[in-house]
């Protein structure tokens, strides 16, 4: 108390605080996709089913030109996908050594997980062509070639299904979840010496 009178601090705050600057913020990145799902939302990451030669498939479901002068034949919309890798290792013990002397040997084969769900767009409607065109696909005894934005981060551009189970959904007629667990495959290349 100075000559009578209380010194109250003010409650005001400072245009300096710290804490202001972070309210000012840039606009997050964001992406663009060209896939729409049936209610419009933007799909980033499809699984896509390329045309592959010598089979029987019929071509009549192709959605259309996408990767190049690649044939789509089914598309994929609602799929999660996980990708993992094992490597090649030899363990050597040794004795009166603790542990083991490890020599790299190689990359394995990329292990693909998929899992997803065919839609209708219609309630009640079961979409019967594109389950057995997937049903055909993933029969085939060899490589299926597919695209996927997430799938090229790996290098990954054909697949060898080892395993998949397709089911129905209670209560649900225009859904038809699938499972797929495959190996990724690298196209063979063959050197010729031509010195030998």
């Amino acid at each position: 108390m100075i000559g009578g009178e209380y010194d109250i601090p003010s409650r005001v705050i400072p245009l300096a605080n710290r804490l202001i600057p972070r309210y000012f913020f840039n606009e997050d990145p964001t992406e663009e996709t060209d896939f729409r799902s049936y209610l419009g939302t933007p799909v980033y990451s499809p699984l896509e089913f390329l045309k592959t030669s010598g089979t029987s498939l019929d071509n009549s479901l192709a959605v259309g030109e996408s990767n190049g002068n690649s044939q789509v034949l089914l598309r994929i919309d609602t799929v999660l996908i996980a990708v993992s890798q094992t490597k090649n290792i030899v363990k050597t013990p040794i004795m009166g050594r603790k542990g083991t002397i490890k020599e790299y040997i190689s990359d394995g084969d990329f292990m693909i997980d998929i899992r997803g769900m065919i839609v209708s767009p219609y309630p009640q409607y079961f979409p019967k062509d594109e389950v057995s065109l997937l049903n055909e696909l993933l029969s085939l005894s060899k490589a299926i070639p597919v695209a996927c934005d997430f799938l090229q981060l790996f290098g990954i551009e054909s697949m060898v299904v080892e395993d998949f189970f397709i089911s129905q959904k209670l209560g649900s007629r225009n859904e038809v979840p699938f499972e797929i667990l495959a190996l990724s495959d690298l196209a063979e290349e063959i050197i010729l010496n031509s010195n030998a």
